[in-house]
């Protein structure tokens, strides 16, 4: 784009068309799809705030909505592109045990220590960290571990520790499989998504679960009922035999009883 020196505006922009038209749609497509859940989430949250920053009466018909500020939609959109960009690099790992040194910067250092161990040790990738290193975030108190975040060199590292994450779950370390997890850095705004989208795959779990429950129990009261039925059939039909083997009892004595009696005399 810059290999012949631009001569003015106009061919700024002519330059630029031609660029984006030389583009593979799919490249700008696989873009777009990149980034739309994460926009997604702060645009519910922030854009509100930025398009509407004065509450209206409903009441008042004459009220005027305020006017969009584009300049403000455009700062929140850089701060939002540079916040998730930063955010890629960066992996949350809760349930890792706080070190008590007499200084931050050794907390910090055992800290480092602690991620490359837990690596080392029950993960097949080893990933490197910024010269940052990590820190943990929000106040201790004094009993559960803050939470841990880790600061690595690029986006496909953070990748490829998520991606083998699950491994912990089979740690030989009763501890680690049961409380130590590591999570992409969310915003505020992507946590709650992602809490609601957690809390409807719960609820449909849950669904799932009392259907296939009930329907076992559904099958057996219906084979239950029909053993039932059949016992009881069986029993009217053994009834009736009988009464009927009475019945024909009585009527062969009473029938030889009759032959019986005028012989005699």
């Amino acid at each position: 784009m810059y290999r012949i020196p631009i001569s003015n505006l106009d061919n700024l922009k002519d330059r630029v068309r031609t660029c984006w038209e030389s583009l593979d749609q799919q490249i700008i497509n696989k873009s777009i799809d990149q980034w739309r859940d994460r926009l997604k989430a702060v645009v519910r949250v922030k854009f509100c705030q930025v398009l509407y920053p004065m509450e209206a009466s409903t009441s008042d018909t004459n009220t005027v909505p305020p006017a969009v500020d584009h300049t403000d939609i455009a700062v929140v959109v850089q701060r939002t592109v540079r916040d998730i960009a930063r955010r890629k690099r960066n992996v949350i790992i809760s349930g890792l045990p706080e070190p008590t040194c007499d200084s931050e910067a050794e907390n910090r250092l055992a800290d480092e220590t602690a991620f490359h161990m837990l690596c080392e040790e029950n993960l097949t990738v080893k990933p490197a960290m910024v010269p940052r290193g990590c820190r943990r975030l929000g106040r201790y108190d004094g009993h559960r571990p803050r939470r841990l975040l880790v600061h690595l060199t690029s986006e496909s590292s953070v990748s490829s520790l998520l991606t083998v994450a699950r491994e912990l779950r089979q740690s030989g370390e009763r501890y680690i499989a049961e409380n130590v997890y590591i999570n992409p850095d969310l915003s505020p705004a992507e946590a709650q998504d992602a809490y609601e989208k957690r809390q409807r795959r719960r609820a449909t779990a849950a669904a799932r679960r009392q259907s296939q429950q009930q329907s076992p129990d559904n099958s057996s009261t219906g084979t239950f009922d029909t053993c039932t039925e059949s016992s009881t059939t069986v029993a009217s039909a053994s009834d009736a035999s009988t009464t009927d083997n009475v019945a024909a009892g009585s009527h062969i004595t009473t029938s030889t009883s009759s032959t019986t009696i005028p012989a005699l005399l």
